[in-house]
């Protein structure tokens, strides 16, 4: 769980392009960014002071995978 900063890791095997989304409890677009990463381990953070506490849904995609992640806000 978090309160103020979610810190999201990525590696790759290449440079590539990545669209990052956060959805809320009932499916709503809550927010979104396109990243471009490099080669080896990848990081950022999102800062979600803002956001209510609840469950949220994070979905990171590339051009052939999607990963999925359930989120914690307090």
């Amino acid at each position: 769980p978090t309160s103020h900063w979610m810190i999201v890791r990525a590696n790759s095997g290449s440079s590539k392009s990545l669209s990052v989304n956060l959805y809320n409890s009932i499916g709503q677009l809550v927010w979104s960014s396109d990243w471009e990463i490099s080669q080896g381990s990848n990081q950022r953070t999102i800062d979600v002071s803002s956001f209510a506490a609840g469950i949220y849904q994070l979905r990171v995609i590339d051009e052939t995978n999607e990963v999925v992640k359930r989120i914690e806000v307090l």
